[in-house]
């Protein structure tokens, strides 16, 4: 089952990267429109789905199955962003004409099927299709049993989107049994699958790793740290802070743990503290900012391994910057870190010696996200450096392919 989706996706995905750039942007201004028009089978599959997963996930995992009206038009923005983009699809990349005539040329074309692995979060499907269809990449989606119901509607809609430009659904993929067991078969279609993006937790993505054939591409946790330094201004702290945390808590790009140098920390931590308090924040912290602040529930190392996925955050007074480092050295996952500090010297050190994809200064960690980097959108955000760290783009899923073009050369 698994290989004849594979297959499929693999045959059309030749004639699928020869479609004009403008035909795929009239493509995905449909889809758009097509999203609007059905927007009441999404939200009556999605209530399906919710009611069904209301005893097996808890409401953290809830929140992002469940989809309102509102994400149906965050959606239909997200393929019209995708429409109005510049298309990749044969931009060239470099030109060179050498002496003997040789014309060596490199352009951008699609590397042909992308599956993505992801769990109960409908609106990936609307990012990972938008992107893929940009870019001239077929797609096989794989998700959770408890988002199947929105899912199978929203797909549904992409395809007979595509048909109706007489291009073939089967460009758009969806594994029906997305068990762990056709997730692995998946990972391991050599040749048929050119890159697997995995969108998930620690356990999915060391079971998958485990088995894969196929590159893959890890947009995992995210345990974002932001380092308080000795000279940072106490309101920009403070709203660096909250905003990084409490407007999305359950984002990857979500601060988990506030590292604090000392000197800092005894001048403004209670205030910063009550500061939290007030965005409704559970808080933990190690046992010197318990002394300071005795409503700061104890941490423990469990609390500064992993992303929350909730509006809580861990805090921690350190001796100085090099500990701090340490400690996110440690921890990091990585994605995004932060230091706040009017000190260059100290934020020159920073960025040297913290291992991240994304450095931060004086900013929130919240900014790592392909729209905020010019990128017109993202398919996850990586955690890994190869062959792409932090917000996955439309330049990260085409292939840099070369062309010759002589006349009669030959190697002396």
């Amino acid at each position: 089952m698994v290989k004849d989706v594979a297959y499929k996706a693999k045959l059309n995905s030749r004639e699928f990267a020869l479609i004009e750039g403008e035909l795929r942007s009239r493509v995905l201004s449909k889809m758009a429109k097509n999203i609007i028009n059905n927007k009441n089978i999404i939200l009556f599959a999605n209530q399906k789905d919710v009611e069904i997963a209301n005893n097996n996930l808890d409401k953290s995992r809830l929140s992002i199955l469940s989809l309102s009206e509102e994400d149906i038009y965050s959606m239909e923005e997200s393929l019209l962003r995708m429409a109005h983009l510049v298309d990749p699809v044969g931009e060239r990349i470099s030109y060179i004409a050498r002496k003997d005539g040789l014309i060596v040329e490199k352009k951008y074309i699609p590397l042909g099927v992308i599956a993505v692995i992801y769990e109960a979060r409908p609106s990936v499907v609307i990012d990972s299709v938008g992107i893929c269809t940009r870019t001239g990449n077929s797609i096989i989606l794989a998700g959770s049993r408890y988002s199947s119901n929105t899912d199978k509607a929203i797909i549904t809609i992409l395809r007979n989107t595509l048909s109706e430009f007489g291009i073939c659904p089967d460009n758009i993929q969806y594994l029906f049994d997305c068990s762990h067991r056709n997730k692995i078969s998946l990972a391991r279609q050599k040749r048929l699958v050119d890159l697997m993006i995995i969108r998930g937790g620690v356990e999915a993505v060391s079971k998958l790793t485990e088995e894969a054939l196929v590159p893959i591409v890890i947009a995992g946790e995210g345990n974002c740290h932001i380092y308080i330094d000795e000279s940072a201004s106490y309101d920009m702290a403070c709203d660096i802070v909250i905003n990084s945390k409490v407007p999305r808590p359950k984002a990857c790009n979500a601060a988990e743990t506030v590292l604090i140098h000392k000197n800092w920390a005894s001048k403004y931590f209670n205030g910063f503290i009550n500061s939290l308090f007030n965005e409704e924040l559970e808080i933990f912290g190690c046992k010197k900012s318990i002394e300071l602040h005795p409503s700061i529930k104890p941490a423990n190392i469990n609390h500064f391994k992993h992303e929350f996925f909730a509006p809580t955050i861990a805090v921690k007074i350190v001796e100085d910057m090099d500990k701090a480092i340490e400690h996110i050295n440690n921890y990091r996952t990585p994605h995004t870190e932060t230091i706040i500090s009017n000190n260059i010297e100290n934020v020159s050190y920073f960025k040297k010696y913290v291992e991240a994809n994304v450095i931060c200064h004086n900013a929130s960690t919240r900014l790592t996200d392909g729209i905020e980097f010019g990128l017109g959108g993202e398919i996850g955000i990586s955690t890994q450096k190869l062959h792409v760290g932090g917000p996955i783009g439309m330049y990260h899923l085409m292939q840099q392919k070369y062309f010759l073009h002589g006349n009669g050369n030959i190697r002396d």
